[in-house]
């Protein structure tokens, strides 16, 4: 028989030490944009772009603490607090961007993200360029319409 003493983390605690492990490097997501934007020589198909939102899967507002596992292939992203809360009141540790595995252990807080989210504050969402830049997807503006009544004769 053993007996351990265990004390469970809050999810405060664990993104305090999320954020001590330090963030990964922007280039590091350049290049994984480049890599999905290079085109496949055997495919007709040219990704030239790749569009991504700034707004969190989980609780459908902007990110604030850009996150994802380094087990994942996509560049969305998840919000690591709201990520970590809701692992503390049900436990799955699945990304909720593709359903994988996504242990703590594995949560990576991207770098480029955190640039691109402190640059534009009213964009929700991003293009990325075979280059690696980005631009900001502003909604295009409905045309209003103006009627021109003539002057009274």
């Amino acid at each position: 028989m053993s007996v351990y003493l265990v004390r469970q983390l809050t999810s405060a605690m664990l993104l305090q030490r999320l954020k001590m492990k330090g963030i990964r490097n922007p280039d590091h997501s350049r290049a994984l944009i480049k890599e999905k934007l290079t085109a496949d020589p055997d495919s007709e198909i040219a990704t030239t772009s790749l569009r991504v939102s700034l707004m969190c899967p989980l609780g459908k507002m902007r990110l604030t603490i850009p996150c994802r596992a380094v087990t994942c292939t996509h560049l969305q992203c998840f919000d690591a607090a709201l990520y970590l809360q809701m692992n503390e009141k049900k436990p799955t540790w699945i990304c909720p961007v593709c359903d994988k595995k996504a242990a703590y252990e594995s949560l990576i807080l991207d770098g480029l993200f955190m640039e691109i989210l402190n640059e534009c504050s009213d964009v929700d969402e991003i293009k990325f360029q075979e280059d690696g830049s980005w631009c900001p997807m502003r909604p295009k503006k409905d045309a209003v319409k103006v009627q021109v009544h003539s002057a009274p004769k």
